[in-house]
């Protein structure tokens, strides 16, 4: 009996999977966006590794489980590379893949950015058979799945200004059939454009040291399924994320999440939704976050003397003293009478034919991103903008570029060698500035 129901599920899901495998939905988007758009790679300048479970139906031995890892790694403040490998189990259907990403980043005017990201890889299908009583084997539904191994990609381009971020991604660009004959399933024209989905989330100052996120998701998979997702988030002094949500067609959620040092730990819980699925249990899903930023910033080196062997070293001779300094009650008659100073002459260093001088180049600036709190299209604007930053104790510098008809406040207390968004957003608490962003000179 057991065997039975378990069939009647997976045929079930069969037919409702239709054409495609789809790729996994996550929760905790807002902690690591990359989850469900590929262009969103280019929002951090440090290199992470992320991992997620989600493990649906608690109540259930052998309900849908979803697993991920990704890193990504910026390799300059424009261009990424990334490898998300994820894996989904869905009753007696599996499905692993493992995709490449690269990301290019455009700073288009001040505080605006457009990022785009495109993955390809490939994911292999597979059907439990052990699990199915032999006399089902012959079923139709069963003997057109078979285990393969197809193409896939996606493509997703983000738009951020200041704190807005907006993405827009296609989760499919490659068909992926589990079935042999996809007609026995679904008789419709595969598009690129069935599976796709919408993330915006904007964050804002609740109080000195509360922040607050709300993160909305819309997602349409490519059996026409489509579902909205809305969560709001409080985050206290930048180190724990209270907050829940509400996904139609599932249920209310919490969410959980902890900042230590450069590691982030994140939980939430999905409540049984109302109806047949209540008896399910609710879903648990872990995410976890590792920061690389010391590994990978920057360092000043030291400064050391060293000779330089193409300069000609100079020597020059000491006047030596012909008569010590004697004292007065014991110095002898015939000392009393000045002695004349005889000071040999001093030939002028001639510089080495064979080794002519070479100046040592100066070392090449190291990048470094300044704190802009201000801009401008207006010269006396500026300078108001500059005095009232400086009578509020900032140390705050006017700075035109060459070729710029811009006039940047920025804040040179607060430059870094590497621009990150969390950074960021601790010294939008510690001054104050609301609007304050990393900009390259």
């Amino acid at each position: 009996m057991k065997r039975l129901s378990t069939l009647l599920i997976v045929l079930a899901q069969c037919y409702c999977v239709a054409a495609q495998q789809q790729y996994p939905h996550f929760t905790q988007t807002y902690s690591n966006p990359y989850l469900i758009n590929p262009s969103f790679i280019t929002l951090e300048n440090s290199v992470e590794i992320n991992a997620s479970y989600r493990q649906n139906w608690v109540k259930v031995s052998e309900a849908p489980s979803s697993m991920q890892f990704d890193v990504q790694y910026p390799i300059d403040p424009k261009i990424s590379l990334g490898l998300n490998v994820y894996n989904d189990k869905s009753i007696l259907l599996s499905q692993t893949a493992a995709l490449a990403t690269f990301g290019y980043k455009i700073d288009v005017a001040p505080f605006h950015f457009l990022g785009f990201g495109l993955s390809a890889g490939a994911v292999f299908n597979q059907l439990n058979r052990n699990n199915i009583p032999d006399v089902d084997l012959a079923d139709p539904a069963v003997a057109n799945i078979s285990n393969n191994t197809n193409f896939t990609g996606q493509f997703g381009i983000n738009y951020q200004y200041k704190r807005w971020m907006l993405g827009f991604s296609l989760m499919d660009l490659v068909e992926n059939s589990p079935f042999l004959n996809d007609e026995l399933v679904n008789s419709e024209k595969f598009t690129p454009f069935r599976d796709k989905a919408v993330y915006i989330s904007t964050r804002f100052n609740v109080a000195r040291s509360i922040q607050a996120q709300p993160v909305f998701v819309y997602r349409m998979t490519n059996t026409d399924t489509e579902f909205f997702e809305g969560n709001l988030l409080f985050s206290f002094k930048n180190h724990v994320d209270i907050g829940g949500g509400y996904r139609s067609d599932f249920g209310p959620q919490v969410l959980l999440r902890v900042r230590i040092s450069k590691v982030r730990i994140g939980y939430a819980y999905q409540l049984p939704a109302s109806g047949t699925n209540s008896s399910f249990g609710g879903t648990n899903e872990f995410q976890g976050k590792i920061l690389f930023k010391d590994f990978f910033e920057p360092t000043a080196e030291k400064k050391t003397t060293t000779p330089n062997t193409n300069t000609p070293i100079v020597t020059t001779t000491e006047v030596p003293k012909e008569n010590p300094i004697i004292p007065k009650d014991t110095a002898r008659e015939e000392d009393k009478q000045p002695a004349p100073v005889v000071t040999p002459p001093v030939e002028e260093p001639k510089p080495s034919a064979q080794e002519p001088a070479v100046a040592e180049e100066p070392a090449a600036p190291a990048v470094m991103y300044k704190v802009v709190i201000g801009v401008f299209s207006s010269q006396e604007h500026a300078e108001g903008f500059l005095k009232k930053v400086q009578t509020m104790g900032y140390n705050a510098i006017l700075l035109k570029p060459e070729g710029s008809r811009y006039y940047y406040i920025h804040l040179p207390d607060y430059e870094s060698p590497e621009r990150r968004y969390e950074t960021i957003l601790e010294i939008r608490e510690k001054t104050g500035f609301a609007d304050a962003w990393y900009k390259q000179f």
